[in-house]
């Protein structure tokens, strides 16, 4: 009790107004740092998409040149 749990970086997948998918990342403090460039088919698409994304942030370096 009195210690505050750090909320998770959470990739949220939904339907957008145009009947397609997409995804967008959210920081612990609720602010949108990612989305998508494309819209997806299917929300197994979009899943997909959002996975990979989680998938590189865990093994790539961030370069700047």
């Amino acid at each position: 009790k009195g210690r505050s749990m750090k909320r998770p970086y959470r990739f949220i997948v939904f339907r957008t107004s145009d009947a397609g998918w997409t995804w967008h990342l959210k920081a612990p403090n609720g602010r949108i740092i990612a989305t998508p460039n494309d819209r997806y088919a299917t929300s197994s698409h979009a899943k997909r998409s959002a996975r990979d994304v989680m998938l590189a942030l865990q093994v790539r370096d961030v370069v700047c040149p």
